[in-house]
């Protein structure tokens, strides 16, 4: 398994990535920095989009441009002009909240997962004091339904069982459920998943985003862990694969065959001696895992 240092990012947050396979391009955020990434592997070239706030997630949409996970609201964006148009204020009724993990089901919905806010305007970190968080489900027409409630800290969005499961995490409690899909696309019984150990002792880091292969194993990126956990099917751990950077935030897979995982990390926190040590702290990594993934999903509207 190869390990490389894709792109030397530099990001205070990156997250959300999201592989384009008609274009052969990468596109992720950086919280933090109130910046959006596309990046061309054949090319190297890298273009970014400034922010005025802050994004935690990015994906194409089927009727074209890009849909943005911002901390007030979902919005399209035109990567042609940098325009954007608010889709949906998904919680207006929780103003100190942002969002978090984001990603489209295998139907094209858009899944969303909020935290209280713990970032300042300058991108300083902020306090947080409950688990105001939760989830939603938009669908293409802007409708939107609450799925879970109280949550701390949103992670982990994977479908599996061919859509008839999803994968989330709450990474104030560290387990990671598994949600039964209804017929209506909605939320049914769930069951743990991951408690966040394996033989009584507790995981790496912290579970963050994740993404699922061909084979329905989950790849959790273990924030402050230095590492990526995979898991097997039935939640056990089936492998441990260390890292050149200590705060992995997410992965998705990618490249012509889907077998290049791309991780994003984050610098956001680490002392300046840390970031000295590791410069590419905050980059984005490429790993040839030798497994096929599966694709990132569209939104449907």
């Amino acid at each position: 398994m190869r390990i490389e240092i894709a792109v030397e990012a530099g990001d205070g947050v990156g997250e959300g990535p999201f592989w384009d396979d008609l274009e052969n391009e990468l596109w992720w955020v950086d919280i933090s920095g109130k910046r959006l990434h596309r990046w061309q592997p054949a090319t190297g070239a890298l273009k970014d989009w400034p922010l005025d706030d802050f994004a935690s997630a990015v994906v194409l949409r089927e009727q074209g441009g890009l849909l943005l996970a911002m901390r007030d609201g979902l919005y399209f964006m035109d990567p042609a002009t940098g325009a954007r148009s608010l889709f949906v204020a998904h919680e207006p009724d929780r103003p100190e909240n942002r969002t978090n993990e984001a990603k489209c089901a295998p139907d094209g919905s858009f899944w969303v997962g909020t935290m209280q806010n713990n970032l300042h305007p300058d991108g300083s970190a902020k306090p947080m004091t409950g688990a105001t968080g939760a989830l939603y489900r938009i669908r293409h027409d802007g409708g939107i339904t609450r799925e879970v409630d109280g949550v701390h800290l949103a992670n982990t969005l994977a479908w599996t069982d061919a859509g008839k499961t999803l994968l989330f995490a709450d990474t104030g409690t560290g387990v990671i459920e598994a949600y039964a899909i209804e017929e209506d696309g909605r939320l049914g019984a769930s069951r743990v998943f991951s408690d966040g150990t394996c033989g009584g002792e507790k995981l790496p880091g912290f579970c963050d985003g994740s993404a699922i292969d061909s084979l329905g194993y989950l790849w959790n990126a273990r924030f402050a862990g230095s590492c990526l956990i995979r898991f097997a099917p039935d939640g056990t751990v089936d492998r441990q694969i260390d890292l050149p950077v200590s705060q992995p935030t997410s992965c998705c897979f990618g490249g012509p065959d889907l077998t290049t995982l791309y991780v994003t990390s984050a610098r956001h926190g680490l002392a300046e001696a840390a970031i000295a040590r590791n410069p590419s702290e905050g980059a984005l990594l490429a790993i040839e895992t030798g497994v096929r993934g599966t694709p990132s999903i569209r939104f449907a509207g």
